[in-house]
C-alpha cells in the first residue's frame, strides 16, 4: 500500500536534492516533492511504500 505525507525538514544554509534523500532515509519513499519553502523550513510531500 502507499500512502501520502506532508513532512517538515528544517531548512539548512544550502540545500540539493540528496540532502533531502537522506533526511528521507528513514521512510521508504517512492516520490517526494518540495510543495512550499519558508525562511525556516522545507515542506514536502511524500509517497511512501508500507
Amino acid at each position: 500500500m502507499i500512502t501520502t505525507q506532508t513532512i517538515k525538514l528544517k531548512k539548512p544554509a544550502t540545500y540539493d536534492n540528496l540532502w533531502i534523500e537522506n533526511q528521507l532515509a528513514e521512510y521508504n519513499v517512492v516520490r517526494w516533492a518540495i510543495i512550499d519553502v519558508t525562511e525556516t523550513e522545507l515542506i514536502l510531500t511524500v509517497s511512501i511504500q508500507k
